[in-house]
């Protein structure tokens, strides 16, 4: 065999060698994406429903990724001191620039039973905070990427919280003495 088709054979092995590197490119990248940080920056309530409670979740979302991440929905699940307590979704798509960190809101809607259940029992142990696991995934707009999950834990001051319960609830209305 010639030296020249020789060299040729080489180069076209060598192109056959690449040839799955190259095409799966896309899994090779997946594999260098990091989660977000998430943390959950501020909790108000905001509609109180029979059987369920609002809870508006200020997440601050820190992306350690030096591209920008567009993020198109994702799920969180709330437990506090260990009951699970909500869920909420993301309702509208935003994108996470890269290296930076952006806040959202997200809805979390609670099972008064179950979250109440905690909540009282803290109350009545004195202690000032409840403990708080946040847990989830965003869902990325490239499907190669998949699902990035994150968790996130920390505490919520009573305080904090009770403040802005007042406006939820209402006094009922004194019934009519009869005579």
């Amino acid at each position: 065999m010639s030296e020249s088709g020789l060299a040729s054979r080489r180069c076209w092995y060598g192109l056959m060698l690449l040839l799955p590197l190259l095409s799966g490119g896309c899994a090779l990248f997946k594999g260098r994406l990091e989660a977000p940080k998430v943390t959950l920056s501020a909790v108000t309530p905001e509609k109180l429903a029979r059987g369920s409670q609002v809870l508006r979740c200020r997440l601050l979302l820190e992306n350690p990724n030096n591209q920008d991440l567009r993020v198109i929905g994702g799920k969180v699940r709330l437990e506090i001191d260990g009951v699970t307590a909500g869920q909420g979704e993301t309702i509208e798509g935003f994108v996470l620039p890269a290296l930076d960190s952006k806040e959202v809101d997200l809805r979390v809607t609670l099972d008064l039973l179950s979250s109440l259940t905690g909540a009282l029992r803290s109350l009545g142990s004195g202690k000032p905070a409840l403990e708080y696991v946040l847990q989830g995934y965003v869902d990325l707009d490239v499907k190669a990427l998949g699902r990035l999950p994150f968790r996130s834990s920390g505490t919520i001051q009573l305080e904090d919280l009770l403040r802005h319960a007042p406006g939820l609830l209402r006094s009922m209305p004194e019934p009519e003495k009869t005579i």
